[in-house]
């Protein structure tokens, strides 16, 4: 599962003239491979403006033999510790990782700023979460900005589980974004949507809860409550990619004088026009959907999804691929392999930058846990590949579940993704 912001969109649909890459390494060694990803399926709720439902399940390397499991943290609210990780980027080329960043919260206090920053956070406590930590960015020499963690891990037991990706950021105040007053980082909550990504998918989503009786919440059409995409004034939302180390300042997103509506999207129209130029357009046209804050009743997630029709299986292809945008890395760790998503760093323009200064509490028992999870790999295994994905072909939709459910193809994102080729 990964950010529905990982992707560029035309209209409504993902961007697939573009290459999405996922990148794999085992620990510390310079083992690194990479491979393009073959299926997208974006939540057919998620709302660009809002943020709402800010998820997408991918399929990447299905015809590999190896395989493994990764567990996702359930029982959301009950966790000892909560984990920001942000991984370190030695040298660009080659790749080469240096040790994982990290904060370590033992417990989460009250923050009223959060709520007052996103609407969107105050109606979905239990499926958005938030934090003020940042960490430099993915090549620390670049710049002195400070950027928000991209993953969330819960710590239980001796143990790290991926729990939350980031979604979006909020800055009150300024127009720099090394210069603020205020700002919060948002998560999506993972757990809601395992069931999502099971069906979307075809393939099973582990989970680890603090007893043998917890389980994930089973509704495949889950969705959060959605709000206005208004912001207040002098207030901005940035979302996307944080990852890039191309782009070191970002100027102005304080938007048009529309109570922030302009900038609620993923920042600055400068920003708009050096991903047009990154991608060799002059049409300026929008990189993702326009959001639609309408009631209506909600849809279940479709199936299929944007297919690629070609997959090279570590090694790169130029073909109609614009750009590279490398949305995922995976980590080797012993007796378990998680998934680190929203790693996007070599080619897409730095979104913006939030520098709130944050200096992190050291728990030497979870940085020892979080090194092992990357140094200590058996290197004499190759790198970690996906199962063979289940055959899915035959499969169209969900069966709508309940009657105030409308059909998969009534959704308002139903072309989002194209159906397998046969």
């Amino acid at each position: 599962m990964v950010s529905a912001d990982c992707f560029d969109f035309n209209g409504s649909n993902v961007d697939r003239s573009i290459k999405y890459e996922v990148y794999i390494d085992r620990g510390l060694n310079n083992l690194t491979i990479h491979y393009d990803i073959e299926t997208i399926v974006v939540h057919p709720n998620y709302n660009p403006q809002t943020k709402a439902n800010n998820i997408a399940a991918v399929n990447f390397n299905t015809k590999g033999d190896a395989g493994w499991r990764n567990k996702v943290a359930i029982d959301f609210g009950k966790w000892p510790n909560r984990v920001f990780v942000q991984r370190v980027l030695e040298n660009p080329d080659p790749i080469e990782w240096d040790t994982p960043v990290m904060y370590v919260q033992p417990t989460v206090p009250p923050d009223s700023k959060c709520t007052e920053l996103s609407p969107l956070f105050k109606e979905n406590i239990n499926a958005v979460t938030c934090c003020d930590f940042t960490v430099d960015p993915l090549v620390k020499d670049k710049t002195d900005c400070k950027i928000p963690y991209p993953q969330m891990y819960a710590w239980m037991g001796a143990d790290l589980y991926q729990a939350g990706i980031f979604s979006h950021a909020v800055i009150e105040g300024g127009s720099d974004f090394c210069k603020y007053d205020n700002a919060r980082s948002y998560y999506t909550v993972l757990t809601n949507y395992i069931a999502f990504a099971q069906t979307a998918l075809g393939k099973n989503f582990d989970y680890f809860g603090l007893s043998e009786t917890s389980v994930p919440q089973s509704d495949p059409y889950f969705e959060m409550v959605d709000v206005p995409a208004e912001l207040d004034d002098n207030v901005v939302m940035l979302s996307g990619d944080f990852y890039s180390p191309k782009n070191l300042h970002v100027q102005s997103a304080s938007g048009s004088g529309d109570n922030g509506k302009e900038a609620s999207s993923t920042g600055s129209e400068d920003d708009k026009n050096s991903k047009s130029d990154e991608k060799g357009e002059s049409d300026g046209g929008s990189p993702i959907p326009a959001g639609d804050n309408s009631d209506g009743g909600s849809a279940g997630p479709v199936l299929t999804g944007e297919h690629s029709p070609n997959n090279s299986e570590g090694e790169s292809s130029n073909g109609s691929s614009k750009k590279t945008t490398i949305i995922a890395s995976v980590c080797g760790s012993v007796g378990t392999l998680i998934l680190v998503v929203a790693i996007f760093f070599t080619v897409r323009w730095y979104r913006g930058h939030v520098s709130k200064v944050h200096d992190p509490y050291q728990a030497p028992s979870a940085q020892d846990a979080l090194v092992d999870m990357f140094e200590n790999a058996d290197d004499s295994r190759p790198p970690p590949e996906y199962k063979v994905a289940e055959d899915i072909n035959g499969i169209s939709m969900l069966v709508p579940m309940g009657a105030n459910r409308s059909l998969p193809n009534n959704s308002r994102y139903s072309d989002l993704n194209f159906p397998y080729e046969k």
